[in-house]
Order: structure tokens, then sequence, then C-alpha cells
């Protein structure tokens, strides 16, 4: 057999082609679902779930950046006393939301006894010396026993809580409960990080499983749609490339 003057079909290469969608809609079939099914590990951080944002909030308009957000009492920030560089992170959770950040490391008080001192604590310190209505505050209240989880608490005005309400709220504990015990990272940058990401969370409706699986539905039909057109086409070129050759043919054939 002459190798040289071997011809393959077009039905072959057809099929070579078939195969070849077929496989690349397995792939991302399985890169679509893979997301579906593991997009709510948030990255392996602590195993707490951040919990899904329903739907678009608006950024608040009309307010201004106040540098001075910071107030660190127990010298967790920075040993020099500095949090300029908090400050400046804090920035973008105000760019994003138009909602003014405040963080305050309120020092060990013993006259601070119960949960409900500090949160009152809290909301003089809130209407006294911050007194507008888009803050949102973060106050972390120091144990006797440095080492041990302080209180938490948040206050916020009226136009900061159309924003940050219960559900963008509900997000903000979520993701701090997953950045406070992530011990590789200073505490500047686990506040940083706790209200950017929190900014990014609620500012845009969080994809849902049936919105992916929607799109791996809609990623299958336009595969088996595209193999279908190239599988008519192909067919199309081999009946036509047929009826040339049978046309050939029949003109060279000498009449008798």
């Amino acid at each position: 057999m002459d190798l040289g003057k071997a011809k393959f079909s077009n039905g072959g290469c057809t099929g070579c082609l078939t195969v070849a969608i077929i496989v690349l809609a397995i792939i991302i079939i399985i890169a679509a679902f893979s997301s579906v099914f593991g997009g709510a590990s948030d990255g392996g951080r602590n195993e707490v779930s951040v919990p899904t944002s329903s739907y678009n909030r608006e950024k608040l308009t009309g307010t201004s950046w106040d540098n001075d957000c910071v107030i660190d009492e127990i010298g967790w920030i920075s040993e020099d006393g500095s949090v300029s560089g908090l400050e400046r992170q804090l920035r973008e959770f105000y760019d994003e939301t138009g909602v003014q950040p405040f963080v305050y490391f309120v020092g060990y008080n013993p006259d601070l006894r119960t949960d409900a001192d500090k949160a009152d604590f809290a909301s003089e310190f809130y209407e006294n010396n911050i007194g507008n209505g888009y803050t949102f505050a973060f106050f972390y209240f120091e144990e006797p026993n440095p080492d041990d989880v302080g209180y938490m608490h948040y206050e916020g005005g009226a136009q900061a809580l159309g924003v940050m309400d219960a559900e963008a709220v509900e997000i903000f504990w979520a993701i701090c409960d997953q950045e406070w015990y992530n011990f590789d990272q200073s505490t500047e940058d686990c506040m940083a990080n706790i209200f950017n990401r929190t900014a990014e969370r609620i500012m845009t409706r969080t994809a849902t499983k049936e919105d992916n699986y929607k799109i791996v539905l809609i990623i299958v039909l336009v595969i088996v749609v595209a193999a279908a057109i190239i599988f008519i086409m192909n067919k199309r070129r081999k009946q036509e490339k047929e009826r040339n050759e049978e046309t050939r043919k029949i003109l060279e054939t000498p009449l008798e």
C-alpha cells in the first residue's frame, strides 16, 4: 500500500472535531460545577461561611471622608501609636460604600463591667464625638487579660445603616469571625480586611447556586448548538464534494 497516496474521509475529520467539542464541553462543565459547589468555601479561610448579599446596594452620596477614623488605646495597631496605615486602608471601604468607617480599640476600663455598659459607652461616644449620620463605627473592648477576646460592638447613624443594614451587618460579623482568627496577619490588616471585604461583598448581589446552574446550562446549550452547526456544515460540504465528484465523472466519461 502506498501510504503517500492514502486518503482520509471528511467523516473522520468531522468525528475528531466532534470528539474535541465533547471533551471541551466536559472540561467546561466540570469547571463550572466546581465553581458552583466550591464557591462557598471563601478561599479556605475560617470555616465560618459568609452570608450572601441578596441585592445591589446604592453607595451613599454627599458624604465626606474623615481620615481621623482610628483610635487605639491598646497599642495593637502600632506600638508607636501610629494608626495612619490602617486609616489609609479603610479609605477603600468609604470609596465603595460612601459610609465613613471608624475603629476604636478601647483600653480596659474596670467601670465597664457588663456588655450593656460597653454598648452604652459606644452609643454615648458615637453621639458625642462622631455626630454625623453616615459613620459605621466598630468598638473593641479590652479584657483584664489582654489575651482574652474582648467584647465587640458597632454603632451607626441612620444613613450608614441604610447601607449597613441587617444583612450587611451579618456579613460584617461573619467576615470578622474569619479574619480575627487569622494569626498570620497584623491587627491593622485584619481590620482593613474586615471592612474592605465587607464593602466588596455587600455592594453587589452574590451569585447563588441557582444562578451558577443557569450559567452551566447556557454554556452546555451554546456548545451543543455550536457542535450541531459544525456537524451540519461539514455534512453539507461532504455532500457538495460528492456531487461535484459525480458531475466531474459524468463530464469526463466519453460518449459512445
